[in-house]
């Protein structure tokens, strides 16, 4: 192939150039008034389309502060469903989700507190406190006495989850919700179980515990 034919294909830039003679000035200018407004259009783009990305880092990192702000003043139930609205996607915006499904529930507001931690797992699926929530719904339903919703979502849970920090909480809540289901066989033998296979865990105290309470209610139905 030729230098011809390449010239052809590549047509000089004399911007390029490291050196400009006199009489190539207007070969520039030339080239400026062709190309010029591409330029300015590109370089126009780039400068705006950079301003952009840094204001909206900008914005992001001031929402997520005022989010964190106003979690933090958040005293009330009210408060706290204002906070998840006005900072969705913020950090502190499922937080405060479940801070307030927890304020409902210790009020007593169990089917409230249910369709708060429902909320917060429909709109943050994967968030790490997920499996907390999960837990909760199974505790909201015991505390209504709907026992065997509460043991259907525990059985799933620790089929799903068999080593999550909420694993305890859910084999105990599991263990409690038999014995009020009048199955107190199936209560101890989960006791006994967490003992056998956790001896170094944190809730060895409270397992051992429990299992000498139902001990005793054993003894008592069988002595009636």
């Amino acid at each position: 192939m030729t230098s011809d034919n390449t010239e052809e294909r590549h047509p000089h830039n004399p911007l390029q150039d490291h050196e400009l003679e006199h009489d190539e000035v207007h070969e520039v200018v030339e080239f400026l008034r062709e190309n010029g407004r591409s330029i300015a259009i590109a370089i126009t783009i780039g400068v705006v389309a950079s301003l952009g990305l840094i204001f909206y880092r900008n914005s992001q990192s001031q929402k997520r502060m005022y989010a964190a702000r106003a979690l933090g003043g958040a005293s009330s139930i009210e408060a706290l469903a204002a906070v998840a609205q006005d900072y969705s996607g913020t950090p502190s915006a499922p937080v405060a989700q479940l801070e307030k499904a927890a304020r409902q529930f210790e009020m007593g507001e169990y089917q409230a507190a249910t369709s708060s931690y429902e909320e917060f797992l429909a709109q943050n699926p994967e968030h790490e406190m997920a499996p907390a929530a999960d837990v909760a719904l199974a505790l909201c339903a015991e505390a209504r006495g709907e026992n065997e919703e509460a043991l259907e979502i525990l059985d799933g849970f620790l089929a799903k989850h068999p080593d999550n920090f909420m694993t305890p909480i859910a084999v105990f809540a599991q263990a409690r919700v038999l014995g009020s289901l009048g199955r107190l066989d199936e209560e101890r033998a989960i006791y006994e179980d967490f003992i056998a296979s956790n001896p170094d865990s944190l809730w060895i105290t409270q397992a051992e515990t429990a299992l000498l309470s139902v001990k005793q209610r054993l003894r008592a139905a069988n002595e009636g």
